[in-house]
């Protein structure tokens, strides 16, 4: 299949919970830099640290409410001026080091692959939540910056999900419309919401099958993400004559796989009681051909 067709031209991806796993070890990371404040002299407690933090949290949570975001330095600044010790640069990068390394991350099982069969036919792109650059270093310590045309990170942005500007500005530098994207994520609340706000389409991870969700795809794993994109490209019309849900439960949140040489839909947990018999296309447009001569042959299959 070419890139483009039925209108798909480009890819946007969540980085956390969609190509990495792992969550920063704030306790590790407080300790780190008051051990560091303290060998500069500063003789910040815990309890003080504590109270400068909840107020650098107050105001990060109004920002937030607004839709907007505070970058790692910006965040760290209040912390130590509500401290009582002056935000320096170089304090500051410091503090950035000390994050990353108090924050263990992993590329997730068939990542890799996915990211670099797509970039073959698709502009690719990264719309993460983080005050930090945390995506930004995931991606370019594991080689896989290169594969996309955009990288943007709410800290550096300004703005996080759902807000619209992250998810336009992420479509303007990919030369793409908003019907001409889909967006990859695992949260309906930021992901979901923010990408179908602006026109895009959603391919929704998720293990289990979620009800009252508005998503053109739901798959319980990344690597599946291949064959989602693939049923968006053939269309509602394809889908629709494949029963337009789940084969086996009825749910309107599925994908596409194939069962004997067959085409048909299966929510996350029907599929995965189905175990390797139901492989997803494992080549991008590899089942074209073959759906739709089924489509044509046999009609309508439900």
């Amino acid at each position: 299949m070419e890139a483009g067709e039925r209108g798909i031209k480009a890819i946007t991806f969540d980085v956390g919970g969609v190509l990495a796993e792992g969550k920063p070890d704030h306790r590790l990371y407080e300790e780190r830099v008051l051990s560091r404040l303290a060998s500069l002299g500063f003789g910040v407690g815990k309890e003080e640290w504590g109270k400068a933090t909840s107020a650098a949290l107050s105001e990060l949570a109004r920002r937030r409410k607004e839709g907007r975001e505070m970058s790692f330095q910006e965040f760290s600044s209040l912390q130590l001026s509500g401290a009582g010790v002056e935000p320096v640069p170089w304090l500051l990068e410091e503090m950035l080091s000390l994050y990353l390394s108090s924050f263990p991350r992993r590329l997730k099982r068939g990542a890799g692959r996915v990211v670099e069969e797509l970039a073959g036919l698709y502009r690719l792109g990264v719309i993460s939540n983080s005050m930090s650059p945390a995506p930004r270093r995931f991606l370019e310590e594991r080689g896989l910056d290169r594969y996309f045309g955009v990288i943007l990170v709410s800290g550096e942005v300004g703005y996080r999900k759902p807000h619209p500007e992250i998810f336009l500005r992420a479509l303007r530098e990919l030369g793409v419309s908003p019907g001409e994207a889909v967006h990859v994520g695992d949260r309906t609340d930021t992901d979901g919401k923010g990408a179908r706000g602006v026109g895009m389409r959603l391919v929704l991870l998720s293990r289990q099958t979620p009800e009252g969700v508005e998503a053109d795809a739901v798959v319980p794993s990344v690597r599946e993400v291949p064959g989602a994109v693939e049923m968006l490209s053939l269309g509602e019309e394809f889908t629709e004559s494949l029963g337009g849900k789940c084969f086996v439960c009825s749910s309107p949140c599925f994908s596409l796989y194939e069962l004997e040489g067959e085409p048909l839909l299966l929510c996350p947990e029907c599929r995965r009681s189905f175990g390797r018999r139901v492989p997803r296309p494992r080549k991008h447009g590899k089942y074209r051909a073959v759906y739709r001569r089924a489509w044509r042959d046999q009609g309508p299959l439900r």
